[in-house]
This record gives C-alpha cells, sequence and structure tokens, in this order.
C-alpha cells in the first residue's frame, strides 16, 4: 500500500517558489544561465511528486527523489511523533519517527498516519506507538 507525504503550506510555497526562480532564465533574456538552474528545478519537482512510503510485502520503502531506503518492517520497534528539523523523506515538520534495528531512525510524514501505523502493524503487531 503507497501513502504519500503529507505537505507543509510553508514547504509547499518554499519549493515551488524556488522552482519559479530556478525556471526564469528560461523565459528572460537576462544573464542567468538555464543549464544550472533547470536541473534544480527538476530536483525539486522530483523529491515534490515522489515522496512517499510503500508498504510491499514485509519491506517499508521510503523514497524522496532520488533517496530511497527499504526497511525490513520486523525491525521496527517504536512509531513515535516528530517535530525534528532533521534531513528526512517527510515535505512536512509534523513527522512520525520510527525506530529500527538496534541504532536505526527515519522519518516520515505519511498523509495517513493511522493506515500508514495499521499497515505496518499488520505485519508487525508489537510495534510500539504513541498514536491513537
Amino acid at each position: 500500500m503507497y501513502f504519500p507525504s503529507k505537505k507543509d503550506v510553508w514547504l509547499t510555497l518554499v519549493i515551488w517558489l524556488s522552482i519559479l526562480v530556478c525556471l526564469i532564465p528560461l523565459f528572460s533574456k537576462g544573464n542567468g544561465s538555464p543549464i544550472t538552474t533547470v536541473p534544480i528545478a527538476g530536483f525539486l519537482l522530483w523529491l515534490w511528486f515522489s515522496t512517499g512510503y510503500k508498504v510491499e510485502g514485509d519491506m517499508l520503502i521510503v523514497r524522496s527523489g532520488p533517496f530511497r531506503r527499504s526497511i525490513p518492517i520486523k525491525e521496527i520497534v517504536k512509531v513515535k511523533r516528530s517535530n525534528s528539523l532533521l534531513a528526512s523523506y517527510a515535505l512536512s515538520i509534523k513527522r512520525l519517527e520510527i525506530r529500527f534495528g538496534k541504532y536505526g531512525q527515519v522519518y516520515v510524514s505519511p498523509r495517513d498516519e493511522h493506515g500508514f501505523i495499521k499497515s505496518l502493524k499488520k505485519v508487525k503487531s508489537t510495534i510500539q506507538t504513541d498514536i491513537g
């Protein structure tokens, strides 16, 4: 099952304004070089449209643009709410921190948090969570 990322309004504005600024050289006669700015815009679009989480069999696959990580659900110990600003596979500050293995941790922001956790618990019912 696929769970798209929740998207904060402020981050939406930052990303789309950045994309717009990157594309301005395509339409202006100024000194801007689309050779460097268009790939940046493409990268931001890739992040925007591909950030999400997939529960596939006994694996959780988290993805954001070219960044991808597979986590065995059986290794997940705990899922809790977090407002961490650490780099993550999330387009929202309202995130879930997933603890797995001995020291593993990843931050995600599924739009449907309850459905996401329910999907994980179908594979491993003993995952600890502070989310109702």
